[in-house]
């Protein structure tokens, strides 16, 4: 009678000590409730290609902004896999040009490098070097123009003018030779300089991740003319 009695307790009691414990029939453990192990996976990065077709997108809109009167574009959203720069610019100090307004985009998202006549220097390839590793740039604009005094032959007076002009002289003398306006010759051999003076950009360049191209900028009229081959102007997937 005792035993018979303590039965229906017994029973209870096992019932209440397995729903306070909230575990499954048959588990004597409590299941890991801790966050999934966090998964590494390689940042995504903008290929070159389709940062230059964002860009060409923005200098396409604001050309068509300027002939209508209007306002300036609004900047379109940033493609993914973008690091800190869109793109790298180097362009010609004496330019005069608004660089982000000419490619519709805020100025935050262009590294700007302003060089006299776009000449590259050892410090200029030292910061894209920096950028390239650091903050995944995928794209360098060399941006020159057809006004630009110091691809014009001069007279030199002091010796930093004589200086520029030496380094300027290689331009003259390619665009003469190839029968090519002076400015498109500046942002063919600016291009070349970028990549023959760093290992590490010249391989970037090499692996796909990374590339330099020469344009040029009517200032007045704010069109781009992008010095590019045949086999790079290959259509590419529309920037997301």
């Amino acid at each position: 009678m005792r035993s018979s009695a303590c039965a229906p307790l017994l029973l209870l009691s096992a019932l209440a000590a397995q729903q306070g414990s909230s575990l499954p029939p048959g588990e004597t453990t409590a299941p890991n409730k801790s966050s999934p192990p966090a998964v590494h996976r390689p940042r995504p990065e903008l290929p070159p290609e389709l940062a230059l077709e964002h860009l060409r997108q923005g200098n396409v809109a604001f050309t068509a902004s300027r002939k209508a009167g209007g306002r300036l574009p609004t900047p379109g959203e940033r493609p993914a896999g973008a690091g800190r720069y869109l793109a790298a610019v180097v362009v010609c100090a004496d330019a005069g040009i608004d660089v982000p307004a000419l490619l519709s985009q805020w100025p935050e998202d262009l590294l700007l490098l302003s060089l006299p006549s776009t000449q590259v220097s050892a410090e200029a390839i030292a910061v894209l070097e920096r950028a390239v590793t650091a903050e995944r740039l995928s794209l360098c604009l060399v941006l020159t123009h057809a006004a630009c005094p110091g691809l014009q032959a001069g007279k030199a007076t002091t010796p930093a003018q004589e200086l520029l002009e030496r380094r300027t002289q290689p331009a003259r003398a390619l665009a003469q030779r190839r029968n090519l306006a002076v400015d498109k010759a500046q942002a063919l051999l600016q291009r070349e300089c970028l990549l023959a003076g760093s290992e590490l950009l010249r391989q970037r360049s090499d692996d796909g991740k990374f590339r330099v191209v020469p344009a040029s900028v009517d200032g007045k009229a704010g069109t781009i003319t992008w010095h590019t081959t045949h086999a790079e102007e290959l259509e590419v997937a529309p920037v997301k």
